[in-house]
């Protein structure tokens, strides 16, 4: 019961924060990036037909689906931006971790140059982080906008992904300061995965 109040805890926390649009650093500029990718920390496929998009899920992820978690799953689709809809969430309650991938309709080049530009009018609205850091690079022939969100509790992985004009993804991967070590090389793996189809 203690570890089913504590999760419903976290993910409420989640929720604000990730409803709201520190200081920020630049991480800089780098271009076909590789991340390691351990494959014994990855788990089932994940593919998007609408984007073409697919990665492989951290390794005990799981996804939240089923009648039982409806009403949670309907709690991220309604703080989702208006752009917005909801493709896929997984989580891994006893480690305090979540990955929700998005999908974004309307955005532009200007749009990203807006949150490369001002990310803390963007993503931190509500104060809610200490530091946000950005980059910006390719992956796996994807162009890739990071933005690396932390405060004392959270670090939230959010990537802006696309290939040319139309339709892009956002994917979060949301960690527990208290788990991050245990979590981070699953997130790295999972990012290398990132492809289109």
């Amino acid at each position: 019961m203690k570890n089913k109040i504590a999760s419903l805890l976290f993910f409420s926390f989640l929720l604000t924060l990730l409803s709201c649009s520190g200081s920020e650093k630049s991480a800089g500029l780098a271009s076909d990036l590789k991340f390691e990718v351990n494959p014994l920390l990855l788990d089932e496929d994940f593919s998007d037909s609408l984007t073409g998009m697919r990665l492989k899920i951290p390794l005990g992820w799981e996804n939240l689906s089923g009648s039982k978690n409806e009403s949670l799953k309907s709690k991220f689709e309604v703080r989702l931006q208006q752009d917005s809809s909801l493709a896929a969430i997984y989580i891994d309650t006893l480690n305090q971790a979540s990955l929700i991938i998005s999908r974004k309709y309307q955005w532009n080049d200007t749009d990203l140059k807006r949150m490369h530009n001002n990310p803390d009018s963007v993503f931190n609205g509500a104060k809610q982080w200490d530091s946000i850091m950005k980059s910006e690079f390719t992956l796996n022939g994807l162009s890739v906008h990071q933005f690396l969100l932390q405060n004392k509790e959270l670090v939230n992985f959010k990537l802006i992904c696309g290939k040319g004009i139309g339709l892009k993804f956002q994917i979060d991967y949301v960690i527990g300061r208290a788990t991050y070590s245990k979590q981070v090389k699953k997130v790295e793996s999972s990012i290398g995965t990132i492809r289109v189809l």
